[in-house]
């Protein structure tokens, strides 16, 4: 099979671009050993690498021509060290494709597609009930009666509230009756189809049955509006011993008068609330959005101005003093993009999404199961089918199973090959399943996964991007594998050729004169002891200033180090004389004090290769780069269509 696919797949792209020849439109700008590069990949290329500066000019374009004939050489060396046969470097390649192919499927057509989706969505609230029957585990028909039921008593004209209070199984009927409230996309995972009603079907009726994972609803949306945004808060909260406590009342109001005389909230809010987790910071509760808190709170809230507090109000839970500290409305896309990619490739949605555009690439591309040559090779599974100890045979496995366009083959053995591979999904499934149940969802699962590897092999040819960008990563692993043989490891494992060479350019790294030093540090901030150490150390070697103020204790410490004329800043300026000094820097972090004292003075000389070595092997491969393009340039033909270069020059 896979012959045949990349045979296929080959030839479409031949086709194509030989048309393209043909007409005019990508004509050959230069070849390299008979390998041909066209207008549309050099002008890419181009582009992609001069940004904004890619004006066309007589100059930019030549110079780039260079390079890029040059970086062809090195492929064409690279392909004749047949560096593109390395298993490594192939399963590298592989990986990026993959990679590079589900930007293409997924996220383009499913990943940008729903998060453009939720975005939009999130700029309006939509007001939802909602009556659910919950489904167990063996119990599916019986819900699906209950919330029939359920919809022809709505039908008759009974009310919403009397309906809720009869069938719906969801925990907060009874206190809400059936009345979500203003809810915002994207709604909970597994909702997904609940949220779609939500924003796309008519008001004011009821919609469904629609089946989620927590059961099937009936679902009614009130109204739409645009969305509140989120906002930023502080409350003072005093919390009810029950109904009609005057005292909690009586405390609210004691610090509403509080704040009316001036005092700041904050202060307020640590002396009079009963909220442990915020009074400690002010009251404040930080960000939130629609429908977390009590319906009373949130409107509080949303109805102030920045820096506004409101008057006391009740709610079930006690009295309330908010105070509003800023809003946001719904950011700007690209600020939320990143976070609703993340969460979306979470939720069931996705799958969802990526379902369909599997069937819809199945349905474009003529995919073809042959069942019964699926359903004969079912009967031939055995009993141990769901068991570790089944093994695949070779009986059949040259037979068609399913076509693509007719040209695109998947065999038996393909299968065969899937089910070895997946076999923990296959023993998940247990004896309990019947053996031609597990197929079909077995067989589900490897369809989409060849539907996708077939899509992926069409992307060269329906977006010139992605084969650019395939080209590109392909040709730059074999440079880097190629350079790395002919130049950088030469250049850092060839001794005796890094010695030649230092010998040519051993002018070009020296040492500038030098100053041997002593640096001195004293572990005090005593000054006239240093004072005293700078007297005796400009005149006596180290060893003698550290026996005479180290008798005592150890509060005198000496390091030595090489410094160049004018390197480092703190000698410049100084005398350049044995016997030197600079000024006592002080340190007032660690409490200690030091000078240096130039010891010995070293003329200019050239620097050993272990000295500069770094530097000579760059050199060394910079040598060998130019050698090795020079014997490329003689060993490869490169030819340039000069009329072809001249047309895309802007004048």
């Amino acid at each position: 099979m896979t012959i045949r696919i990349y045979l296929t797949i080959f030839f479409a792209t031949l086709f194509q671009f030989c048309a393209q020849a043909q007409t005019g439109k990508d004509p050959v700008l230069f070849t390299v050993n008979g390998d041909e590069v066209r207008v549309s990949e050099f002008q890419y290329i181009y582009e992609k690498t001069n940004g904004d500066e890619a004006n066309y000019s007589i100059r930019s374009v030549n110079e780039y021509l260079d390079l890029y004939k040059k970086f062809k050489l090195k492929v064409a060396r690279a392909k004749e060290m047949q560096l593109d046969t390395i298993t490594s470097l192939k399963k590298e390649l592989e990986g990026y494709q993959r990679q590079l192919a589900d930007s293409y499927l997924l996220d383009k057509e499913i990943t940008e597609k729903l998060t453009r989706e939720v975005y939009d969505r999130s700029k309006q609230d939509v007001e939802v009930s909602h009556i659910l029957v919950t489904v167990g585990s063996s119990d599916t028909l019986a819900a699906f009666k209950k919330i029939m039921a359920a919809k022809d008593m709505l039908a008759s004209g009974a009310p919403f509230e009397e309906v809720v209070a009869k069938y719906s199984e969801d925990r907060s009927a009874k206190r809400n009756k059936g009345y979500v409230g203003f809810v915002s996309a994207p709604f909970p995972n597994g909702l997904y189809e609940l949220e779609n009603i939500a924003y796309e079907k008519e008001l004011g009726v009821y919609h469904g049955p629609i089946r989620s994972e927590a059961g099937y609803h009936l679902v009614k949306i009130g109204s739409r509006r645009p969305a509140r945004g989120e906002v930023e808060a502080a409350h003072i909260w005093v919390k009810k011993a029950g109904e009609g406590d005057e005292k909690a009342q009586l405390t609210i109001n004691e610090a509403y008068t509080k704040l009316q005389s001036g005092m700041e909230f904050k202060d307020a809010a640590r002396f009079y609330s009963d909220d442990d987790k915020t009074k400690g910071k002010g009251g404040y509760i930080g960000f939130f959005g629609i429908n977390k808190y009590d319906i009373n709170f949130e409107n509080a809230v949303f109805e102030l101005e920045d820096g506004q507090y409101s008057e006391p109000f009740e709610s079930p839970s006690g009295w309330h003093i908010v105070k509003r500290i800023s809003k946001k409305g719904v950011q700007d896309y690209n600020l939320v993009k990143g976070k609703l990619q993340a969460n979306i490739k979470k939720d069931t949605r996705f799958q969802i999404a990526k379902d369909l555009m599997v069937k819809r690439i199945q349905q474009e591309n003529n995919m073809v199961v042959n069942t019964q040559t699926l359903q004969a090779y079912t009967a031939t599974l055995g009993d141990n089918f769901l068991t570790y100890k089944w093994k695949p045979t070779d009986i059949g496995t040259e037979n068609t199973l399913v076509t693509f366009n007719e040209d695109y083959v998947i065999t038996v053995g393909d299968f065969n090959e899937y089910l070895k591979k997946n076999s923990r999904d296959r023993i998940r499934m247990g004896k309990a399943t019947a053996i031609s149940d597990a197929v079909d969802v077995l067989f589900t699962n490897f369809i989409g996964d060849q539907t996708l590897k077939y899509e992926e092999m069409q992307l060269p040819v329906k977006y010139p991007e992605f084969k650019a960008l395939m080209r590109e990563y392909s040709e730059g692993i074999l440079l880097f594998e190629a350079t790395k043989i002919e130049v950088w490891d030469k250049a850092s494992e060839d001794s005796i050729g890094l010695v030649e060479f230092h010998k040519t350019i051993a002018d070009r790294y020296q040492w500038r004169e030098r100053a041997e030093t002593s640096i001195y540090t004293l572990n005090n901030l005593d000054e006239d002891l240093m004072a005293k150490i700078v007297k005796y150390a400009k005149k006596k070697p180290a060893e003698k200033v550290l026996a005479k103020f180290n008798k005592k204790e150890e509060v005198l410490s000496h390091t030595t180090k090489s410094f160049e004329r004018d390197g480092a800043k703190i000698v410049r300026g100084l005398a350049w004389e044995i016997g030197t000094t600079t000024a006592v820097e002080v340190n007032t972090y660690d409490k200690t004090q030091s000078f240096l004292k130039f010891e010995s003075l070293q003329p200019s000389v050239n620097k050993t290769i272990d000295e500069a070595k770094g530097y000579i092997i760059s050199d060394y491969q910079d040598q060998l780069q130019k050698e090795w393009i020079a014997m490329l340039e003689d060993r490869y033909d490169v030819q340039v269509n000069t009329a072809v270069l001249q047309s895309l020059y802007k004048k």
